[in-house]
């Protein structure tokens, strides 16, 4: 059946029902980012002036006794997001744990950086299971555009459909909002209303997170007020931070959009200025303290949400992601724990909220551990607050020490008891994403990603991302390498086309699949078997790889994917190497596009007579053109299979030729030569490997040993 007829069948039918329905909210979700609970105007402070923000709570519903789940950041961002407490996932602290090297090393030593990013990412990886508000979001029509802080790689596999930040620690390019520029949003938000699709915001701006380095001018409106410099500057920061907010509801509001928009407030934890030092802290931002795991939370919607101040209620961060769903008309998963902020009378039920305290640097490998790392909980009960650290617990009246200044642990044991059970009650309530169940009424069922596998030939590191050649403009590869891991120290398993492309197409070294050269035909004819001896039988040159290890398209193929592959993705036709059954789709000399080429990939050899230059095809004529168009073709193909496509892509292979306008771009006048090295570049090599890369396959002079043989011979392994 046409399923997308059937569509729109039933688009035509409801058509009518939900003609006059109102249309879901937007939503502007508003992260501080290391701010003091009670530095707002809003909140009674004395000299900080916050007037946007006060506009916005004043309007809404505010919490002021609100807390976050971890008092550091990409635990208390990792939180909200999926509604889940920082011991829940791997997102415990803000680096992985590595024993015996510092900042310093990680920063100047290549090999530890890759590391520290390997591990970070391992963090990133546990939350691939985890439930997610903006993913949830986006599944029900919602554009959803990250800016500022981020630290879990890249936003657009987290349910974002735009996003600022690159997938670099903390958020790269996303720190630029609201620091730098506004525009993001704009454009973002009239994309949305083109489309007329509702929005997501996640503004989490870097502010007023050090460096605490506002315009003079909001520098000078607090020198003379405040106590220190380092105040001062971070005050100014605050006033910054509530610029933007001013700017951001003040365009909306040019675009009508202001009414329709829930504003959800809240901050990642604490923060109280060093008066010593500009822009470091003191007793707030890590610690359990009031100081750093307190924040007030408003939420503001014209006409839904009666304006109103709630001085008691305990609100949490853990209360947000099903506050935003439930707004939003969308049930969250069942893994979220937290409460709808709209209703108070379920927050004063409940009456406690939680946290958790981890290392800055956590170890990874023991996310099973849920003491690893572990500084503090928390527990907040009414107005009793115990602080539960692996060496002792204190116990606080917060009604009578809001600053939680004196331990009163002594006198009350049996509060003591009463809140640590607490405590275990909840761990229990809150297990590990591992051991989570999905939600099968919420969530759809697990979709196995669609891959798209491309190889260039002949390819050095002249590529703009990887800086091999100053001139070099490599647009497009560069954009793709910002959206994801970009490995610029790896390597082939062989020096030439046909052993390296079999060797990633079955997951083989060489000397396993039995390829080492690019011919084969005429070296069966004249010398053994690459294997005959060695105990394992048939893998030569013209065989397929050992039983047992089937091919890239064949095991993607087994596993219910449709597979399909396009130009030169082996040393010959694809059909051949890997067989037809295992191929939806293939580009083949038999398809009118590419008759009279090359069997099985398509090169330009045919059109250009071997010469190098400019030729005066136009791009449309082109081989790798016309590959790189099947294969969108086969892209917009619309199945309800997961799909696998490898691209083969003929360029840069000589003959160096190409249409005029690219040999334009690089007058020969101008063109920068690379530096020669001044020494053996191979001298680094074992010998084996010299002679691989030194011989033709028809060059070689080793009868009578098999080419395995001789490889062994020569020192390879």
């Amino acid at each position: 059946m046409n399923t997308r007829l059937m569509l729109s069948v039933c688009v035509l039918a409801v058509a009518t029902a939900v003609a006059h329905a109102a249309p879901p909210p937007n939503v502007v979700f508003l992260l501080s980012d290391d701010q003091g609970w009670g530095d707002y105007g809003f909140m009674g402070h004395p000299q900080v002036q916050t007037p946007n923000l006060d506009r916005l709570a004043g309007a809404g519903l505010l919490y002021e006794r609100g807390y976050v789940t971890a008092p550091l950041c990409r635990a208390s961002l990792a939180s909200i997001v999926t509604g889940l407490y920082p011991h829940q996932t791997a997102v415990r602290g803000n680096d992985p744990a590595m024993q015996g090297v510092s900042k310093q090393m990680r920063k100047k030593d290549p090999k530890l950086k890759a590391l520290a990013r390997e591990r970070r990412e391992a963090m990133t990886a546990s939350l691939a299971n985890a439930p997610s508000m903006v993913k949830q979001l986006r599944d029900n029509g919602y554009a959803t555009l990250q800016t500022g802080k981020w630290w879990e790689g890249n936003p657009l596999d987290h349910g974002f459909t735009d996003g600022m930040t690159q997938g670099g620690r903390a958020g790269d390019q996303g720190l630029k909002i609201g620091r730098e520029t506004m525009q993001p949003i704009y454009d973002f938000v009239d994309k949305a209303q083109a489309k007329a699709q509702p929005f997501f915001i996640w503004y989490g701006v870097y502010l007023p997170h050090s460096p605490h380095n506002a315009p003079d001018r909001l520098y000078q409106k607090y020198k003379d007020l405040a106590p220190d410099e380092p105040t001062a500057r971070y005050w100014a920061n605050i006033a910054r931070l509530d610029e933007t907010c001013g700017q951001l509801v003040d365009h909306l509001k040019e675009k009508g959009l202001y009414d329709n928009t829930l504003f959800v407030y809240t901050c990642d934890n604490g923060w109280v200025p060093n008066p010593e030092k500009v822009g470091k802290y003191v007793r707030s931002k890590r610690e359990p303290v009031e100081a750093g795991v307190r924040t007030p939370i408003f939420l503001t919607h014209t006409n839904k949400i009666k304006p109103r101040r709630d001085a008691e209620t305990l609100a949490s961060n853990i209360d947000i992601a099903p506050t935003i769903l439930r707004a939003c008309g969308i049930e969250p998963d069942a893994a979220m724990s937290g409460l709808d902020l709209r209703d108070t009378k379920a927050l004063a039920k409940r009456g406690r909220i939680f946290v958790d305290v981890y290392e800055h640097d956590t170890d990874v490998d023991a996310v099973g551990d849920l003491d690893s790392d572990l500084t503090a909980r928390v527990v907040v009960d009414g107005w009793d607050k115990l602080i539960a650290r692996p060496d002792g617990k204190e116990l606080y009246d917060l009604k009578n020490d809001p600053d939680d200044r004196k331990d009163i642990s002594a006198q009350h044991p049996k509060k003591v008891e009463k809140l640590s059970s607490l405590i275990d009650t909840w761990l229990e309530a809150t297990p590990t994403v591992s051991s989570l169940k999905p939600n099968a009424a919420v969530k759809p069922a697990a979709k196995k990603r669609d891959v798209v596998f491309i190889v260039l030939d002949d390819l050095n590191d002249w590529v703009g991302v990887l800086g091999g050649h100053p001139q070099s403009k490599t647009p497009n590869i560069d954009a793709l390498a910002a959206r994801g891991a970009l490995f610029s120290n790896a390597h082939c398993n062989a020096p030439t086309c046909n052993p390296s492309r079999r060797s990633f197409l079955s997951g083989l070294y060489p000397k396993s699949n039995g390829k080492y050269f690019n011919g084969g035909a005429k070296l069966e004819k004249q010398r053994p078997p690459f294997f005959g001896d060695q105990p394992m039988q048939g893998a030569t040159s013209k065989s397929a790889p050992p039983a047992g290890y089937p091919l890239l398209h064949q095991h993607f193929k087994k596993e219910g994917y449709r597979v399909v592959s396009g130009g030169k993705m082996a040393h010959g036709p694809i059909a051949s190497l890997v067989g037809e059954e295992s191929l939806d789709a293939f580009a083949n000399r038999k398809d009118a596009a590419f008759k009279g080429v090359a069997a099985g990939y398509v090169s330009d050899r045919r059109n250009v007579l071997n010469q190098p230059g400019a030729s005066n095809q136009k791009d449309s004529q082109t081989s790798d053109y016309k590959i790189a168009h099947w294969a969108i073709d086969q892209w917009n193909t619309v199945t309800d299979k997961p799909l696998l496509m490898t691209v083969g892509i003929f360029k840069p292979h000589t003959p160096l030729t190409a249409p005029k306008a690219y040999f334009e771009k690089f007058p020969l006048e101008s063109i920068q030569l690379p530096k020669m090295p001044d020494f053996d570049d191979s001298s680094d090599l074992p010998e084996y490997a010299k002679w691989v890369a030194r011989y033709t396959n028809f060059d070689l002079t080793f009868d009578p040993r098999s080419i395995h043989e001789e490889i062994l011979h020569r020192g390879g392994d």
